[in-house]
């Protein structure tokens, strides 16, 4: 048979509001004070922005996740690491201090100079002078807030997102709570919320928000679930009964850990049946898994979960969770080392993800496109298609087989123009491979990740 991708781009499905986006935390309150330069001569904090947020020569990566940290006074809990505890820019006599994290903000602001637009403010745990332990994580895997203290947080979160947006900040989102389903008992910093504490926490929130004129049109990130799965239904209900909340969950802000794409599937119809007007926000995701493999295998399993949100949860943005890691684990898109610290590695989990973020542009939409190949293919070969705002159709290929000839369809007759990006194992690294005149075919390589952009010449 003849292997075919047909497009129908009359029909639609989610916008990428957010574009694509990576964490600062936990790296940048370190490694933004390092004066290293790399092996080509530039300081080690300008590689690393222009790799992430640079759209001609990085990923171009449109959001920047500021982390808020929970240390007031040294925190003398359990941390995995000395990068895993941050300073906070609240002091022990409840003043603020924003001479503090300067490493962190001066990678704020290197990411901002390369091309990020919109901020996320967001926090693992309260401060630890609001905390029941006076510790950044639990000591019994409950609640390290007290309902006395809501209060305090709320006004302590908005008195920083008002301060970032009077410097000029892009601030788009806050987000005091992450991942409240699990215990976080120590390792990082981490807090514990039960569904109707994180309700009751959340409605005071709002009204703190509600108060602040310059925080109208800030988006508050509701509720960075660990997992779309298990309890994330419970916690889902409880808050959609809230009717403070409810008009505020317009998205549920979600991480990629763990799920099957059968779960991703059966939370998508869930949201179709119950709560149509709810988006899926993808807000982190490192692969989770001990070592550090620079080659194909983890670029391909970052694209897969990528591509699984983006076309089985119609994610409005997807964000990484570590930009860079000092760590022996696969959670990086780049690597630094802490004794040697000129030493930048780029996987090529990096640029797999670049296949999407370096060509679907912010405001793209999703568009239907279908493979109609045979059934030996059809098990290694896989696609997912935007309209850019540009006009440009752009469809990443995840092949984990042989070359496959590809004719296609349905394209108008105005766009006659393509270019190909390939990472694979031979080098290519994204770079673009192929172009030029377009003759209704194209071969997708073997063993790849790859990008077609179609143009009108």
């Amino acid at each position: 048979m003849q292997n075919k991708i047909t497009y129908d781009i009359d029909t639609k499905y989610q916008t990428m509001e957010e574009g694509f986006g990576a964490s600062g935390c936990w790296w940048s309150p370190d490694v933004g004070g390092w004066s290293a330069t790399t092996d080509s001569g530039e300081d080690i904090r300008e590689a690393i922005a222009r790799l992430l947020y640079d759209k001609q020569t990085g990923l171009g990566l449109s959001v920047y996740r500021y982390n808020l940290g929970a240390a007031v006074t040294p925190d003398k809990g359990k941390y995995s690491h000395y990068w895993r505890t941050i300073e906070s820019f609240l002091t022990e006599d409840g003043t603020y201090d924003f001479s503090r994290d300067a490493n962190g903000r001066y990678m704020l602001n290197l990411a901002l100079k390369y091309g990020a637009s919109e901020v996320v403010l967001f926090a693992n745990s309260p401060p630890n002078s609001l905390t029941k332990n006076g510790k950044g994580h639990s000591s019994d895997g409950k609640c390290n807030l007290s309902k006395e203290n809501y209060q305090a947080y709320a006004k302590y979160f908005c008195d920083i997102a008002e301060h970032f947006i009077s410097q000029g900040v892009p601030v788009v989102a806050l987000s005091p709570v992450n991942e409240p389903e699990w215990e976080w008992k120590g390792g990082q910093e981490g807090c514990h919320y039960e569904p109707q504490e994180l309700v009751a926490f959340y409605e005071v929130f709002i009204k703190e928000m509600e108060l602040r004129p310059a925080l109208k049109n800030i988006k508050l990130s509701i509720y960075e679930s660990g997992v779309v799965a298990g309890r994330i239904y419970e916690y889902l209900e409880a808050l959609m009964a809230s009717d403070i909340v409810r008009p505020y969950l317009t998205h549920i802000d979600a991480h990629s850990y763990w799920a099957t794409i059968h779960e991703k599937k059966a939370f998508k119809q869930y949201l179709q049946e119950k709560y149509p007007e709810v988006k899926v926000s993808m807000t982190e995701w490192c692969q989770m898994q001990n070592g550090r493999d620079a080659g194909l295998n983890p670029a391909f399993t970052i694209a897969h979960v990528v591509m699984d949100d983006l076309v089985e949860l119609d994610a409005t943005t997807w964000q990484y969770w570590l930009a860079v890691s000092c760590y022996h684990y696969e959670d990086g898109l780049l690597y630094v080392s802490v004794e040697d610290k000129n030493n930048l590695q780029i996987p090529l989990r990096y640029y797999a993800f670049g296949q999407f973020t370096k060509h679907i542009q912010k405001g793209a939409v999703r568009i239907k496109s279908e493979l109609n190949i045979d059934a030996e293919i059809s098990t290694q070969l896989r696609q997912c298609s935007f309209l850019n705002p540009n006009g440009d159709i752009v469809t990443v290929y995840i092949n984990n087989g042989k070359a496959v000839d590809l004719f296609n369809v349905n394209i108008p007759n105005d766009y006659n123009m393509y270019n190909m990006y390939v990472t694979d194992a031979t080098g290519t690294n994204g770079q673009m491979i192929g172009g030029g005149n377009f003759t209704n075919s194209i071969t997708i390589p073997e063993q790849s990740i790859t990008t077609v952009v179609y143009s009108r010449g």
